[in-house]
């Protein structure tokens, strides 16, 4: 595609600050400042079913606080 000048040359953006989420980190100072949630779907084993499970995690302390 190169040899037959199919391909353009990519432009880039100048100007754009991307705050990507991956590269935040949280501190929290005491239990229960900062939950985070997360949501899985699973297959339920003998009643051939999905699922999905929401699991709260407390920051601090790393605990499963329900699912």
């Amino acid at each position: 595609m190169k040899e037959n000048k199919l391909l353009n040359s990519q432009s880039l953006r100048k100007g754009l600050h991307r705050n990507f989420v991956k590269y935040r980190v949280v501190k929290p100072r005491r239990p229960l400042e900062i939950l985070e949630m997360d949501i899985k779907y699973v297959h339920v084993p003998g009643q051939g079913r999905n699922a999905f499970v929401l699991t709260v995690i407390d920051t601090f302390t790393r605990v499963a606080l329900g699912w």
